[in-house]
């Protein structure tokens, strides 16, 4: 039984070693953003970026006074 249980995790473990290290490959590999963005590109992604959180803001607003029956 108790050999019966080493293979298992012997196993297991062989498993997820090689799961992890092929995520810690992608993520290796993707680390840095290889885009270059001009800096227009960059300001418009940060508006659109504060734009949504400020939709989200307004929804979990509109969600509390619902909520609160108002």
């Amino acid at each position: 039984m108790i050999l019966q249980l080493r293979i298992l995790m012997r196993q297991y473990r062989r498993f997820f070693e090689g799961r992890f290290r092929k995520i810690h490959e992608i993520n290796k590999k993707y680390a840095r953003p290889r885009l270059v963005v001009n800096k227009s590109t960059a300001i418009s992604l940060l508006l659109l970026r504060l734009y949504l959180l400020f939709l989200v803001g307004l929804l979990i607003f509109k969600f509390i006074m619902t909520l609160r029956g108002k």
